[in-house]
């Protein structure tokens, strides 16, 4: 990197290939994770299906770096597996989203592009979660042989969207998770990915070379030296218990976006457990002047950006504006195997991956500039409703049953829907001449900590998640109802509250559930 410091890429060609049979479109994954590990994800993944006992790869990409591991060299892709600073076994201390992890990605995109073996000397990056965040911060720096990004599963602000969200400290996902990061990033082999552990004790077994393994072994070992600077960011969060603009603007994905100026595909849902639904605020940033913006909102959970409804069209982005641009076909292995698919990363059925709409056309400059004519006149914005009620004898499948298209977010010409609290726990669509007062006893002891149990995190992507939803118990908290909906209501993206209050106590916390009332089962379902 520009500062000396030294991180891992590791390449994936294409299934089948070598990297002489060049050149090929490419595209990045960059994340903390343990994304540069050398070894096949898939192979380790096979092998654990297979029934013949065989365990995890220790020295394979995480499972959650699928997307440019597994999926994107089936999909005639070369990917470039890149490790972010000062975690795995490469040099640096880790700083999360700070400035030098954010300006190492405008150095990969850079180094990568300039390499043979690259198509059209060009790339662009992929990838859910961890390397979704990592593409919006590279994409704000405007590398100038970046071509194109593709976020999945997203987050916009590491205050109000994860960290705190309406103030309130995440002590869930988003706590464990920061932890699982610092671990990550501490010294190998004593801590560490496993990936480090390993090289640090003996190199890579799959070496013969033993002259060679001993020489990885201490190259990881010297990459170490600067693990103790690593931030302690829980530290952090405790001595910044409110927005630091210093400490989480530059850190928050959402800054950057205004700056975007290639082609992007942005999925994320409404009720990601991991990364909240914030992150709509930040697609109002995306400039009016970048006419190739494609965002898909949709109800679900984390897993949900990858599923068949939105792969597809991911797929054809990546293709059509990824190097120099080639007809997108998917491969009939990745549809073929789709339900197994589902089921390995969200012990979920599905909706079949469909065939791109393009895949009949010869795959010539004169189609390939036609199908890129066609992809522009998607909706800017998509959304797709009923996510898990699309297969009625599968409830929970992952898919969307329909959806609905807007040239623009907010959508022009919709109006927020306003309602009033009202007397007697009503919930009226008229303001009330005179206003009155409605008391409660804050008592957390009455509810269920968790709607999810001990098992939040796994549980959180099956396809009928355990949760334990309870009314509001009597005098411990209000509740308002509207009358019986004589129609259909449309609900998408976010929803507030503004309340008058008055409390005994210096700070009083308050969480706010919009819910749907079922009358057949005299339930309320959020």
């Amino acid at each position: 990197m520009r500062d000396g410091t030294e991180i891992a890429m590791t390449v994936r060609p294409l299934a089948g290939k070598t990297m002489e049979d060049g050149p090929f479109p490419t595209f990045i994954e960059y994340s903390g994770y343990q994304t540069a590990a050398p070894h096949d994800l898939l192979q380790s993944i096979i092998d654990q299906l297979g029934g013949g006992g065989g365990a995890n790869d220790p020295l394979a990409p995480a499972t959650s770096t699928a997307v440019g591991s597994v999926i994107g060299p089936l999909l005639d892709f070369a990917v470039v597996s890149v490790q972010m600073r000062g975690s795995g076994c490469f040099g640096g201390a880790f700083d999360l989203f700070g400035w030098p992890t954010t300006y190492d990605g405008y150095d990969a995109i850079e180094t990568v592009a300039a390499q043979d073996w690259v198509q059209g000397g060009n790339v662009s990056m992929g990838g859910i979660s961890f390397s979704e965040i990592t593409q919006l911060f590279t994409a704000g720096t405007r590398p100038p042989h970046l071509a194109a990004v593709s976020p999945l599963s997203v987050s916009d602000d590491m205050y109000c969207g994860t960290g705190f969200p309406g103030g309130i400290f995440n002590n869930g996902f988003a706590f464990s998770w920061i932890t699982e990061r610092a671990n990550d990033a501490m010294q190998a082999p004593a801590d560490g990915q496993s990936w480090a552990k390993i090289m640090t004790t003996t190199g890579d077994p799959d070496v013969a070379d033993l002259a060679l393994r001993e020489e990885q072994k201490q190259h990881c070992i010297d990459n170490q030296k600067m693990r103790l600077q690593t931030r302690d960011y829980n530290k952090s969060i405790q001595n910044n218990p409110y927005r630091t603009t210093g400490l989480f603007t530059k850190r928050s994905p959402g800054a950057w976006v205004k700056n975007i100026n290639v082609p992007i595909f942005w999925v994320g849902a409404f009720q990601d457990e991991q990364t909240g639904g914030h992150w709509v605020e930040s697609v109002r940033n995306l400039a009016r002047s970048n006419r190739d913006v494609w965002v898909t909102m949709e109800n679900g959970v984390h897993v949900d950006s990858l599923g068949p409804s939105t792969i597809s069209r991911w797929a054809e982005f990546m293709n059509l504006f990824t190097g120099d641009g080639r007809i997108p076909r998917i491969n009939p292995v990745v549809i073929a195997a789709g339900p197994v698919l589902y089921q390995l990363i969200a012990e979920s059925p599905a909706l079949p991956i469909e065939q791109s709409r393009y895949a009949t056309m010869l795959d010539t400059l004169q189609n390939v500039a036609a199908a890129k004519a066609d992809f522009r006149q998607d909706p800017r914005i998509r959304i797709l409703m009923d996510n898990g009620a699309a297969i009625p004898s599968q409830p929970g499948a992952i898919g969307a049953a329909w959806e609905t298209q807007f040239t623009d977010w907010p959508a022009p010409g919709l109006k927020p829907t306003r309602f009033f609290l009202g007397k007697g726990g009503s919930l009226t669509s008229a303001k009330a001449a005179r206003g009155g007062v409605a008391r409660y006893l804050s008592d957390p002891s009455v509810r269920p900590a968790r709607t999810l149990g001990e098992n939040a995190e796994s549980d959180s992507w099956k396809p009928q998640p355990a949760y334990n939803w309870q009314p509001v118990a009597p005098g411990k908290g209000l509740g308002f109802i509207t009358p019986a909906l004589d129609r259909d209501v449309f609900i998408a993206g976010p929803s507030s509250v503004d309340l008058y209050l008055r409390s005994s106590r210096r700070n009083t916390d308050i969480q706010v559930t919009l819910t749907e009332v079922r009358p057949e089962i005299g339930k309320v379902a959020t």
